[in-house]
């Protein structure tokens, strides 16, 4: 785009191909200071288990502030279950995440509101009913849950 600056495309680390299962590449953005102090997204030992069968299992990973982060990999390579513990929509079998230094199984609503996820499915959460999902978005931008009710009600 006009106007901004370019950056360095990003590049796999030296023996590790970007199109391995769950790879991960980073890149640092430059004279970028959020303000903030780093790691900002922290994963240690996240195991995520539906039933008997294991999904995510023993993934670790941090992302500092200025960095970019491209979590690749093929069909059933864990990203999807990992990025849905990161935003707070499912709960890790074991490990911890934390974002901004609030931890996804303790505050998932502080984490929602730090977090931008736009899923492969839609925005809908399947288990929520329209007025949950109303509420919980209106949450996340702190409104009280009159106004939202009211304000669903006048659209």
């Amino acid at each position: 785009m006009p106007g901004l600056p370019e950056h360095p495309k990003p590049q796999a680390e030296e023996g590790g191909a970007p199109e391995q299962c769950g790879a991960a590449v980073q890149h640092r953005l430059p004279e970028y200071n959020p303000g903030m102090a780093s790691p900002l997204i922290v994963v240690r030992d996240l195991r995520v288990a539906y039933g008997a069968k294991v999904a995510v299992e023993n993934v670790s990973f941090e992302v500092n502030a200025g960095e970019i982060l491209g979590y690749l990999g093929p069909n059933g390579a864990v990203k999807s279950s990992t990025v849905k513990v990161l935003c707070g929509m499912n709960a890790p079998t074991s490990g911890s995440v934390t974002v901004c230094g609030f931890d996804v199984a303790k505050d998932p609503l502080e984490v929602k509101r730090r977090l931008g996820y736009v899923p492969e499915s839609g925005a809908l959460y399947e288990s929520l009913t329209v007025e949950e999902h109303l509420l919980l978005i209106g949450r996340l931008y702190r409104l009280g849950d009159a106004e939202i009710l009211d304000r669903a009600r006048r659209y």
